[in-house]
């Protein structure tokens, strides 16, 4: 599960905190691990993992974390309710498909019913190049690195969001 929380009334910079926890399985024996990495978006934050040998042990944990971060039960997550001050589900994709354009956004440089204050946010955040400098600066290796993109669904309410503040 990949978890954010953000909150621009937080501080100066604002909070935006991800929490990502997963319950990882050994092939071919009966050993697993809760497996914790939390900390503000574009820093490194911190990480730890849990060994079990009793799948029901280790999915306990998972439960209870995802609960204690959330307010909601990991057996509910697709009718998530999102409560103020907690963590909420990102969707992601695993697809291999760029081919995918955000509604209402061109690339091609057609004329967009957004401002040019936000058309430049915009462009700022979907900057690739920069995610690729600025991830290879840090020594990471992106092609490593399973974290698989935002999905239309989700890359579409965050859209949605920016519209409604917008008006």
């Amino acid at each position: 599960a990949t978890l954010n929380k953000a909150d621009i009334n937080v501080g100066t910079r604002g909070r935006n905190s991800f929490y990502i926890i997963q319950l990882i399985k050994q092939v071919g024996c009966e050993n697993y691990w809760v497996y914790r990495r939390y900390g503000r978006v574009g820093e490194e934050g911190g990480k730890t993992c849990k060994y079990f040998d009793c799948f029901s042990d280790a999915l306990e944990l998972f439960e209870e974390t995802y609960f204690k971060m959330t307010l909601n039960e990991w057996d509910d997550r697709h009718d998530f309710k999102k409560k103020p001050g907690r963590h909420f589900p990102v969707e992601l994709s695993f697809e291999d498909d760029d081919s995918e354009e955000l509604v209402g956004i061109t690339s091609t440089g057609e004329e967009s019913n957004l401002s040019m204050r936000l058309c430049k946010l915009l462009s700022l955040i979907f900057d690739l190049s920069m995610l690729e400098k600025t991830m290879k600066s840090l020594d990471m290796d992106t092609k490593k690195m399973p974290l698989g993109k935002l999905s239309k669904k989700q890359l579409q309410k965050g859209f949605d969001c920016l519209e409604e503040i917008e008006e």
